[in-house]
């Protein structure tokens, strides 16, 4: 069994130029006109670069490893009725629209 990978730092993330692009692409791609995607659509980046595995850099998830990069606002909302919330990102460099 392969041994998992270390968790890459946010600067070793951040200079991962091909990686940035990859996960500002999957946001842009699923975002709405304010700029925020459902993480989960974020995590579908899969569908798009099927080599693509959160792992390679050491996160289990594609949500642990865009918080990890610091390159992304998250926020969590609460559908209600019980539901789970969801979480939503966006770049934070994003200019807004004029």
């Amino acid at each position: 069994m392969p041994k998992p990978k270390t968790a890459m730092a946010a600067a070793q993330l951040k200079a991962d130029t091909a990686l940035v692009n990859q996960l500002r692409i999957a946001v842009e791609a699923a975002s709405d006109d304010d700029g925020w995607a459902p993480i989960a659509s974020v995590g579908n980046i899969t569908k798009q670069r099927p080599d693509f595995n959160s792992r390679n850099y050491g996160y289990a998830k594609p949500s642990d490893l865009i918080t990890a990069t610091t390159l992304f606002e998250l926020d969590r909302r609460s559908p209600g009725d019980g539901k789970p919330a969801v979480i939503y990102t966006r770049d934070k460099y994003r200019q807004p629209d004029e």
